[in-house]
């Protein structure tokens, strides 16, 4: 009720409107739905979820870093196909040749990223893999009618590159840092915050790509929804600059910590 609440009424604004009774409704009761869920958890012997892993402050940062990536790449699965078909023209084809470079570069830099988080742990390739998505991000914000396929390809492979990069030792580095007992819950968590977050950051990033693209309409079909699409990947690259600060500061090298 609590997750399902607050998607519904963050995708429908897109649609009634953020001042329409219905929206803002939904909302208010989904977030009262999800602090009844964590109180009730507090009380219980054997809750549901077990909220005491976000006391580790190694797992809580982990937590929320993974869930602010995964917040900020949501953005291309939704809007990089509008942009490459509505706007520079691409046939289905060629949009998943473009998208496609970014599936396999995930294949490929996955296990070399556990390697380097082993030797050297989970720091540099967190702090480098979110300042290659940040810098990816920006540079979508920055394409329009005049960009090409080829660099729509490249940002995306360097976004979908930078992504594997960080997410896999930052969510690696939280785990280590929980008791055994406790490792089922604090996957369970991560997992949660991964998919609840981009659930409701892509609701946003439509709303925000189809309220600037109204607002441009009469720019025309294209440049319209190229600057829906460039509002969209700004908002993005801001989560990812925040994302990367807040590693810096809490990410160390130490593989485990306790």
């Amino acid at each position: 009720v609590a997750f399902g609440g607050l998607l519904y009424g963050f995708s429908s604004a897109s649609s009634l409107g953020w001042t329409n009774p219905v929206v803002i409704a939904v909302i208010v009761i989904g977030a009262l739905c999800l602090i009844l869920f964590v109180r009730r958890q507090k009380k219980l012997d054997e809750p549901l979820l077990q909220l005491a892993t976000l006391k580790s402050n190694v797992f809580a940062s982990s937590a929320i870093i993974v869930t602010l990536i995964n917040c900020a790449a949501a953005v291309t699965n939704v809007t990089l196909p509008i942009f490459l078909q509505n706007v520079l023209g691409a046939s289905a084809l060629e949009t998943g040749m473009v998208m496609m470079p970014a599936a396999a570069v995930g294949i490929i830099i996955s296990p070399l990223s556990g390697v380097i988080f082993d030797k050297f742990g989970p720091r540099w390739i967190t702090v480098g893999g979110l300042a290659l998505m940040s810098a990816a991000l920006f540079g979508f914000s920055r394409i329009g009618s005049d960009s090409t396929l080829l660099v729509a390809a490249v940002l995306c492979t360097c976004m979908a590159a930078g992504q594997t990069m960080a997410n896999m030792p930052a969510n690696t580095w939280g785990i280590n840092a929980l008791s055994n007992d406790m490792i089922a819950h604090g996957n369970a968590i991560s997992n949660t915050g991964r998919q609840v977050g981009g659930a409701i950051s892509t609701a946003l990033i439509v709303t925000v790509m189809t309220m600037v693209t109204s607002a441009n309409a009469s720019s025309g079909l294209a440049e319209s929804t190229a600057l829906g699409v460039q509002a969209a990947y700004g908002i993005c690259a801001l989560v990812g600059a925040a994302t990367l600060v807040f590693a810096i500061v809490k990410v160390r090298s130490k593989s485990k910590e306790a």
